[in-house]
């Protein structure tokens, strides 16, 4: 039944996908560019920093992609692809704690999550940060029951693979070895096979990073430029007393919880736009997802067999939630964030796990109602989404941006562009391309 979910989460991504969204928004074209750039030989190196800058291994993915067909659907396929991939180690990590129905039933729901489909149907490379997590805390877990080096060593692989990604995927091998030190307490495996593991983990990671380091260190300026625009406590708030900047990034941590929960989230007048990545005016999720979670972490909580099982989803997402909103600007930001989504539907898996267990002690048959009711969420958040992505709201918060039937002349354009130049080219500099070819005063 895994197989089918895969094959159905991927036929949604996949439908129009070259069409919706309508455009083709700044930052895939910015990755096009650095991908173009690569295939000219004027790119940056493999161990280098693309435009963002992080590390270029996502963008030369896109191409290599982009050599075999230069088009739309290869630009957003690698998002579809791995967001589906992420659901197999998110199935097999909530399996540990609940029943198969249950970790299926919440497998399909995330795949037709709002925000996480969202990402999952354009050239962000966002969502793979969810596949490395997932395989990583799955293999930790693992891990710390069993005692096996070579476990341990995964968890540091994936680790590694989402350092080389999205900047939220550094924060995977913290949030690893938290959990792995945190069993130190209460170890199910000798303490000194677990501190070994935890070494095994840690030596995996730093060495299969460590061909990335010298781009960074020798840029490291550079590198931190993106960090220093988002981090709370740069510019004024750098020079306050400790003990206030403690009490910023409660109140942001404290803050974007509630958001997270909310039917609104509110736009910063800064230059973010939570708008781009979740539908500030229906909330972060939908209604019914939000009373799920809610649900499945009061559960947690306050059942001591059920807070056994769950303190590592807690410590994952605290981690994870911590380093990504409550030490960044703005309000709860979809981008940043997005890595959280796979960790929020375990407990919704709880959830499913609780009703359909007390629907098989009542009456069996009674099953298929807890089956019926998740396809009808599945296909309502679906719809949802479609109607979002193609609203007016959402197409103007992605500005600027190259209308789907303009990208053939853009591509063009570029390509030419790139074959021709150094430097970086942008989409205020087609935009002056445009005016001139139309005869425009800039």
């Amino acid at each position: 039944m895994l197989g089918v979910l895969l094959v159905v989460a991927l036929s949604v991504r996949l439908y129009a996908i070259d069409r919706i969204p309508a455009v083709v928004f700044h930052d895939e074209c910015d990755d096009l560019v650095n991908a173009y750039q690569i295939l000219n030989g004027r790119g940056p190196g493999f161990f280098g920093l693309d435009w963002k800058p992080q590390p270029a291994a996502s963008v030369y993915l896109l191409s290599w992609l982009m050599r075999l067909h230069a088009s739309v659907f290869s630009l957003r396929l690698p998002a579809a692809i791995g967001s589906v991939a992420a659901l197999i180690p998110f199935y097999f990590w909530l399996r540990r704690a609940v029943a198969a129905p249950a970790a299926l039933l919440a497998a399909g729901l995330l795949a037709c999550d709002v925000w996480y489909l969202h990402f999952s149907r354009v050239g962000w490379s966002n969502v793979h940060a969810c596949l490395f997590l997932n395989a990583a805390a799955l293999c930790m877990h693992d891990a710390l029951r069993t005692g096996r080096l070579r476990t341990f060593a995964w968890a540091g692989l994936w680790s590694a693979c989402g350092a080389y990604g999205y900047a939220a995927g550094q924060v995977i091998l913290p949030a690893v070895l938290a959990t792995a030190a945190l069993t130190l307490v209460r170890p199910v495996v000798p303490r000194k096979r677990l501190l070994a593991g935890i070494a095994v983990t840690s030596v995996t990671a730093a060495a299969l990073f460590a061909p990335q380091l010298p781009s960074i260190v020798s840029q490291w300026s550079r590198f931190q430029e993106r960090n220093r625009f988002v981090f709370v406590l740069a510019g004024e708030n750098q020079r306050l007393p400790t003990f206030e900047q403690i009490e910023i990034v409660l109140a942001g941590f404290g803050r974007k919880t509630v958001q997270l929960f909310a039917e609104e989230i509110p736009v910063p007048l800064i230059e973010e736009r939570p708008d781009r990545y979740l539908r500030v005016d229906h909330g972060a999720l939908a209604r019914p997802t939000a009373v799920l979670l809610a649900a499945g972490m009061a559960v947690s909580v306050t059942s001591v067999a059920w807070f056994a099982a769950a303190w590592e989803w807690w410590l994952v997402l605290g981690t994870s939630f911590f380093f990504t909103q409550a030490l960044t600007i703005g309000s709860l930001n979809g981008a940043r964030g997005l890595m959280i989504v796979p960790i929020l539907y375990l407990w919704i898996g709880l959830v499913l796990h609780l009703t359909w267990d007390a629907c098989a002690r009542l009456f069996r048959p009674l099953t298929a109602l807890v089956i019926v009711a998740a396809i009808v969420l599945a296909a309502s958040t679906t719809r949802q989404y479609f109607a979002w992505v193609q609203s007016p709201a959402l197409l103007e918060a992605l500005e600027p941006a190259i209308p789907i039937r303009e990208f053939p002349e853009w591509q063009a354009y570029v390509r030419q562009w790139i074959a021709a130049n150094d430097g970086f080219f942008n989409l205020d500099m087609y935009a002056e391309h445009r005016r001139r070819a139309v005869g425009q005063p800039e």
